[in-house]
């Protein structure tokens, strides 16, 4: 390599332009490319539920614990006994201790955002948690990041993993529906160890269009342990096998840095799923579910009947900016490809 060189893009919207010469001998080429950056849309909460919440006489206790994030919930929410509610406090404890062995529930970065009122059940000591917010909708608003259907289906069909799947329940890769070439959920998004990265994973709707509550159908998620970024056009049944795997993780940095070295390397147990759980419609799980990154639903988050356990949730913070693993950062430019002299 002779030379390298990099400056600005020629096409508006592009990251830069890089340019390298290199020879042997006499012989000399020069290439140039410009590179385009390529981020998923932030997540900026661990769980984010854009449920209705208008039937308050069917209403339940949120089935959820969340550590080192928001919780956003569109309409109302039951929240249970107040004082079980876990409490925001910089001297919280940062040990990837889940709340169900904790003598006290708080945690560093937790609140919660709810679009509507927060009902608390009766009891002997009441109380109201600092850190829950209600009737964020309409004002100030209730912030959702939303993933766009056709963004990201364009962006696994290009860096990552595109499913079409039938009504039985079996997933096709690149949408070819022939006999034969159905693989079952489980296969696709199971991880053999920590590290084995799916990336992207996109399963369309029914009819491959856009969202809607007739092309949802229902998914099982029915793994011991996933790590990847899935993104589920439909109604999800998440129940894992297993005790799920150790995994470590960083806390996020205390509030108002940045700093990595402020943050808390932590060994989280019995994790089930590492990375972004995206269902389009609702999502019902069974057992006690734990995840490292985040959730986000179109529909609501329901309890299997029966079921006295939550979903436990620890909010990647690089979620936040995009930066996540399974997408590339940046990719070259199609056509920008050019060979100069």
């Amino acid at each position: 390599m002779l030379r390298l060189k990099v400056y600005g893009p020629t096409r508006p919207g592009l990251l830069c332009t890089v340019e390298v010469t290199a020879g042997t001998g006499r012989l000399s080429r020069t290439i140039s490319v410009q590179l385009a950056a390529r981020t998923i849309p932030p997540i900026r909460a661990g769980v984010q539920i854009a449920r209705n919440g208008s039937d308050l006489s069917s209403r339940t206790a949120l089935p959820i614990w969340l550590h080192w994030g928001d919780l956003r919930v569109k309409g109302h929410v039951d929240a249970g006994r107040g004082e079980e509610v876990p409490v925001k406090t910089p001297l919280a404890p940062v040990t990837g201790q889940s709340y169900a062995e904790m003598p006290r529930r708080e945690d560093r970065w937790v609140e919660w955002q709810v679009g509507g009122d927060v009902f608390y059940a009766p009891s002997p000591t009441p109380h109201v948690p600092l850190n829950v917010y209600a009737r964020r909708d309409p004002v100030p608003g209730l912030q959702e990041d939303r993933w766009d259907y056709e963004t990201l289906k364009q962006y696994a069909l290009r860096y990552g993993t595109y499913y079409a799947r039938d009504r039985e329940g079996l997933f096709y890769r690149n949408g070819n529906l022939q006999p034969g070439l159905g693989v079952s959920a489980e296969q696709a998004f199971e991880s053999e160890a920590v590290g084995d990265h799916h990336g992207l994973v996109f399963v369309d709707t029914l009819d491959q269009r856009p969202p809607h509550r007739e092309n949802l159908g229902l998914v099982v998620f029915e793994a011991d342990y996933a790590e990847g970024l899935f993104v589920i056009n439909a109604n999800v049944q998440f129940k894992p096998k297993g005790a799920g795997k150790p995994v470590p993780a960083l806390s996020p940095p205390p509030e108002g840095s940045t700093s990595l070295g402020a943050r808390i390397p932590v060994q989280l147990t019995g994790i089930h799923l590492q990375g972004v759980l995206y269902a389009a419609g609702d999502l019902i799980f069974e057992g006690a579910p734990r995840v490292y990154g985040a959730i986000a639903t179109g529909g609501n988050v329901i309890k299997a009947a029966e079921n006295p356990q939550n979903l436990e949730v620890w909010y990647t913070y690089e979620l936040r900016s995009g930066l996540v693993r399974g997408l590339p950062i940046v990719s070259m430019a199609p056509g920008t490809w050019h060979e100069t002299f």
